[in-house]
């Protein structure tokens, strides 16, 4: 894994995969399992593909990490 957030996350892959395929992703550490979608395919490093993947649901407590909350941005409106 190389970064994650509640909409999806960057891995690393052996396995080719093309963008718009499906995967199904499993946490390892409570075996929970969820539909992505992948993104974006990146360079081959090391045998590994870095692949860009979207949750089909976003899902913050699938990666079991507390994100911190998104700051609102603040619109100011000059008349």
């Amino acid at each position: 894994m190389l970064s994650v957030n509640a909409h999806g996350g960057a891995l690393a892959l052996a396995a080719r995969v093309g963008p718009g395929q499906s995967i199904l992703l499993v946490n390892k550490s409570t075996g929970e399992e969820q539909e992505c979608r992948v993104v974006d395919v990146g360079s081959l490093q090391d045998g590994k593909w870095t692949v860009g993947i979207e949750l089909v649901e976003p899902s913050a407590k699938f990666w079991k990490i507390n994100f911190p909350p998104c700051a609102q941005k603040q619109v100011s409106i000059r008349r």
